[in-house]
Formats: C-alpha cells, structure tokens, sequence
C-alpha cells in the first residue's frame, strides 16, 4: 500500500484517510499558530514592561505600539483559530468515528429487538390459536420479526462491506471535483485567509455528511431489505446517537458567539473608581 510501501499501490489514498489527514494538519497548524501568537503576545508585554522596554517607548514608542497591535489583532485571530478548530475536529475526530458510531446503533437496535422478541414471544405463540383460517395471518407478523432478528448481523456485515466500497467512490469524486470547484468559485477574486477557513469549513461539512450518509448503511440496510418481505422498520431506539454526536462540534462551533467576553477596559483601567464589575460581560 501507499503507506508500508509493500504491494502494488496506485498512489491513491482512501478519501478517509485522505479527509482525516487534511484535519491532523489543520489541528497542527491551528495550535501552532495559537501557540505562536500566545507567546509572542507574552513577549511583547514583557518586552514593554523591562527597562529597555521603557527606554525605547520613551525614545520612539515602538513596543507600546506592538503590544497594541497585538492586542487590535486578538480578535480576528482568535475568531479565524475558532474556525480552524471547528473544521479540524470534525475531519480529525468526528469524522473517523462514523463507521464506529453507527455499528453501536445497529448492534444497540439488534440487542433491544431481541429483548422485544423475547417479551412478546408468549403473545406470539398465543396467535396460532383460532380456526385454521385466521391464525396464519395473525402470525404472520411474528414470522418475519423472527427472521428480522436472525438475520440483522449478517445484514449490518453487508452494510459495512458497501459502505466501504460507497465512501471509496464518492470520496474519491469529491477530492476531485472539490479543487475544480473551489478554481471557478476563486479564479477572479482573493477574499484573504478568512475564506480558506470558510471553504475548509465547507469541505469538512460536506465530508461528513457524506461519511454519515454512506455508513448509515449499517444501521438502516436490514430495514430496508426486511420491507421487502412485508415487515416493518426494526427498532430504532439508538436512532439518534449520531445526532447527538454531531451536536458536541455543531454545538461547540454555534455557542462560540455565546462565549463570555473579557472586559478589556476593566481589567486595564486600574482606576476605575467604583466600578465593581467582574471583568466578565456576558
């Protein structure tokens, strides 16, 4: 393969692996500059604070002005780095975690039909009794719940195995056609670093939708081939683990404006008379 250099390789990557290592490089990137700033924002203070600090803001004044252009900058920075984040944890975390999140929901929804089979199967059995007419029909419900159970494992083992082959196909199509796409959007125009962080954002969007969608397979193919004998859709009691899931980023990402924000002129006005605020504004 591409990555122990054995076999016969193609030099293409699997779209997963290819999604998750654009979102490892974000993280890296993202807390290297969060880490860089932090320090030269601590150094600039510092620097303004020493002795020669003092000397040259009485001379020229440069160091005060770093440390105000720091601290002007703070805001966008902090905001782009937020976004980075966002778009990081969905490719580098969440997004692995599909095929895994939906396996639980199928195995959850299995063990919960069983434990319903085993509870209803007396009511079951009390169906076949009646006239050789009606009971058939009656027990025919039982029937194909007892088929759905047996064969719910080998169904979700199916739902992987295309699933795998589906996410290989589309994946391979949207690394493909995302750069062309992003070309025609740009080609007249440059919008600055903010828009990279948008169309990141917008490709870790689309790949996770797209991951959820084919995966989805495992927990919703028995469904629809028990449909095909007369039955209905099995229980979905872990339905919404996936949602709840994607709520932990989408959540993060939507309650960034609802961070409490610093007051900056609090916490540097040191005579502020009867001002008892906090310094938190909320």
């Amino acid at each position: 393969t591409i990555y122990s250099g054995t076999g016969t390789s193609s030099k293409q990557v699997n779209p997963l692996l290819k999604m998750k290592d654009i979102g490892d490089y974000t993280m890296v990137a993202t807390e290297s500059i969060w880490a860089g700033y932090t320090t030269v924002r601590v150094l600039a203070t510092v620097g303004d604070s020493s002795i020669f600090g003092k000397a040259a803001n009485f001379f020229t004044g440069l160091p005060k002005g770093v440390v105000a252009l720091l601290d002007a900058a703070a805001p966008p920075v902090y905001f782009l780095l937020f976004l980075l984040f966002c778009a990081g944890f969905s490719l580098s975390i969440y997004l692995p975690f599909i095929p895994f999140i939906f396996w639980m929901t199928g195995f959850g929804n299995w063990i919960v039909s069983i434990l319903i089979g085993c509870t209803a199967g007396p009511l079951w059995g009390a169906t076949h009794l009646g006239t050789s007419q009606d009971r058939g029909s009656r027990a025919a419900y039982g029937y194909i719940y007892l088929i759905d159970t047996m064969i719910r494992p080998p169904l979700m083992v199916f739902g992987f195995f295309f699933a795998s082959v589906a996410i290989v196909a589309a994946g391979t199509v949207l690394n493909f056609l995302f750069g062309a796409a992003l070309i025609n959007v740009q080609i007249n125009s440059f919008t600055g670093v903010f828009s990279l962080a948008g169309f990141l954002l917008i490709y870790a969007r689309v790949s996770t939708t797209i991951v959820a969608s084919v995966f989805a397979l495992q927990a919703y193919l028995p469904d629809h081939v028990i449909n095909f004998l007369g039955g209905r859709d099995g229980v979905n009691t872990l339905g919404s683990m996936m949602s709840s899931v994607k709520e932990i980023f989408a959540g993060g990402s939507r309650n960034i404006r609802h961070t409490p924000g610093i007051r900056e002129d609090r916490l540097k006005n040191k005579n502020a008379g009867e001002d008892n605020k906090d310094g938190i504004k909320g």
